[in-house]
């Protein structure tokens, strides 16, 4: 409601759990050396009755928790109040920015201390308010202050417009949550059960009541997309869901959901999804650079898509890349960052993995901070999922990299070239003991010369922000960010080793063997997760690699086909093993397939174990 102004990717994020402690003990000390007046951490809660445009009646409850107030005003020798309001509200902002350069406090930040002031002031039935931002650069510590007093008729007056600009969103929220439940309440599973697709849909109606997760197993042509979409929509017409987050890794499977709902909209269900496309797709430049001077969609963007959302909410039950594009374009806006917050007002997103898993790539808004819903997780092809996590929660940094960078900066700043020239020393160091892979028990004081790298880093690219030099860095600014961050985080699951690449390059990688426990700390943010695949065996192993317990519950389907037309011929005469692939291997699998086609005509599926393998055997097709 109240953000403002351009995306900017040239405002770099720190090290996240980092900022978040340093956050902290600020807030805590500047709390502390307040005084007697000074109260921290004052709840504050205030209720507004409405009614929508379809006359549903409900509640909107605005509610947060103020940094500090300033209440018990002391008064001079004349009976002058010090200072003048009847009380004051302190909201602390951590910025890894340099605070002193603000001449203004940023709209959204002042925004919230509004609100809370009013809150404030109408149930103490003050007068007269002071708002009071403080800013604060950790290091070096530097505070910048903004004070400004309101009435309570301008704050009053302020408040008022901000709940009539949001009413419209609470008014869709409520009448299209009625529109869906009613669809809901008459929908019924469009087709006649196949065999054991009537026990899938219990089970995972019955996950989703119980707030637990769900292993399925079930052979192609069973019905798995449907019979885990449906009992979720019913789960979350009964209210015991928000969101349906259905995951998969490939594009294909994200079609079969997109169909699964339109299937269900059929049948009567009113219910709107999106379908979330990666940021390179879904960018209409040439070239993706993300701030104001090189695209005119980030541009001002805060300041349009509001509306933007509204239009496309209001207008479409099926979001996705297409009518996203468009709608983008009409209101001038950055296409990937309206779909991010259209998802807000949906009620099933169609989203890779990486939007709900991925610590980089995860949906903030969802997830940040620890943040948690009643969210049900559809997981397709959940086989995928263990080696696309070890991904995500691995991190490697290239020693090349750091004397890279070190050109770049060592004419415009001496401090970052000699933290970057530290930390390339002390990579020379774990090179010289490696000679192709070393496993080390760890990383000895490399990663606080990293978080100096990353400080100074940051500092670097505010003060040279726009430049092209910038740019350059940014790659490798992010790749230390999320080493860091990993980092953080890593345990006995993780394990550090040292390599040469086939390039000459020197890696340090910090690899995820385990990555259940990274998994399930964000399955623990929603409500229930329902992992399905038609090669989810040993479904053991699985458990330990995705959620890690292995008392999980675990549905088999059999296949809907009939037995007796399933045929298992095995040729014991040829290997796919890696080390015995020759032409001659080649050859005799050529000849097993010919044989096989040539009993009867007809459309015939190969599968193999790579692509590089399929290759091979079609070179034989070719001779």
């Amino acid at each position: 409601m109240c953000a403002e102004g351009d995306i900017d990717n040239r405002n770099t994020g720190s090290n996240d759990v980092k900022i978040m402690q340093e956050g902290a003990r600020i807030h805590r000390k500047i709390q502390h050396s307040m005084g007697t007046m000074y109260h921290a951490e004052v709840p504050l809660k205030i209720e507004i009755p409405l009614v929508s445009d379809l006359g549903i009646e409900y509640v909107l409850q605005v509610e947060g928790r103020a940094d500090g107030i300033i209440a018990d005003i002391n008064y001079d020798e004349d009976g002058n109040k010090e200072p003048e309001s009847d009380a004051i509200i302190d909201e602390i902002k951590t910025m890894q920015t340099d605070v002193s350069l603000l001449k203004e406090p940023v709209y959204v930040h002042k925004a919230q201390a509004l609100v809370y002031g009013y809150i404030y002031a109408s149930q103490k039935k003050l007068s007269k308010i002071g708002i009071q931002m403080t800013y604060v650069t950790p290091e070096p510590e530097t505070i910048n202050k903004f004070l400004e007093e309101y009435t309570f008729e301008r704050i009053e007056e302020w408040f008022n417009k901000l709940i009539t600009g949001f009413k419209r969103w609470t008014d869709y929220t409520f009448d299209e949550r009625h529109k869906r439940t009613e669809s809901i309440r008459e929908l019924k599973f469009p087709y006649e059960y196949r065999e054991g697709q009537k026990n899938l849909c219990v089970s995972v109606y019955r996950a989703i009541e119980d707030n637990t997760n769900l292993y399925i197993q079930a052979p192609t042509g069973v019905g798995k997309t449907l019979s885990t979409v449906f009992p979720a929509v019913q789960a979350l017409g009964q209210q015991m869901s928000d969101k349906i987050f259905y995951l998969t890794s490939k594009t294909i499977t994200r079609t079969v959901a997109e169909d699964t709902y339109a299937i269900l909209r059929d049948n009567g269900l009113h219910m709107r999804t999106v379908t979330l496309t990666a940021k390179d797709k879904i960018c209409p430049l040439d070239e993706r650079n993300c701030n104001p001077v090189a695209c005119p969609y980030a541009k001002g963007h805060f300041d349009r898509i509001n509306d933007a959302v509204y239009d496309i909410i209001t207008s479409q039950m099926v979001i996705g890349r297409d009518n996203v594009m468009e709608y983008a374009n009409r209101h001038n806006v950055c296409p990937f960052e309206m779909s991010l917050d259209v998802s807000y007002w949906c009620d099933g997103i169609i989203c890779d993995y990486n939007y709900v898993f991925d610590p980089d790539a995860s949906l903030k808004r969802y997830f940040g901070n620890g943040a948690k819903g009643d969210y049900v997780f559809l997981v397709d092809e959940a086989h995928n999922l263990v080696d696309r996590a070890r991904e995500m929660y691995s991190a490697v940094l290239k020693k090349e990299d750091f004397l890279a960078a070190k050109k770049l900066v060592k004419e415009m700043d001496k401090r970052l070239a000699g933290a970057l020239d530290r930390c390339n020393k002390q990579l020379l160091e774990y090179k010289r003991q490696c000679d192709t892979f070393m496993v080390v028990s760890g990383l000895g004081t490399f990663p606080a010369s990293l978080e100096r790298v990353m400080g100074l880093m940051q500092k670097f690219m505010e003060r040279h922000k726009g430049e092209p030099v910038t740019n350059e860095l940014l790659e490798f600014f992010f790749a230390v960010r999320h080493f860091l961050n990993m980092y953080d985080c890593a345990d006995e699951k993780y394990v550090y080793y040292n390599e040469h690449d086939n390039d000459g390059n020197f890696l340090v990688h910090l690899y995820c063997v385990d990555p259940s426990g990274n998994i399930s700390e964000r399955l623990s943010q929603g409500r229930s997760t329902v992992f399905f695949s038609a090669t989810l065996l040993p479904v053991n192993y699985f458990k330990e690699m995705l959620s890690g317990d292995v008392s999980e519950r675990a549905v088999y389907a059999h296949s809907s086909f009939e037995p007796d037309n399933k045929r298992i011929v095995v040729a014991t005469d040829v290997t796919s093993r890696y080390t015995r692939r020759n032409a001659r291997e080649y050859a005799k699998v050529h000849d097993y397939i010919m044989h096989m086609i040539s009993g009867r005509s007809g459309r015939y599926m190969v599968f193999f174990p790579s692509y590089s393998y399929m290759e091979s055997v079609l070179e034989c097709f070719r001779w």
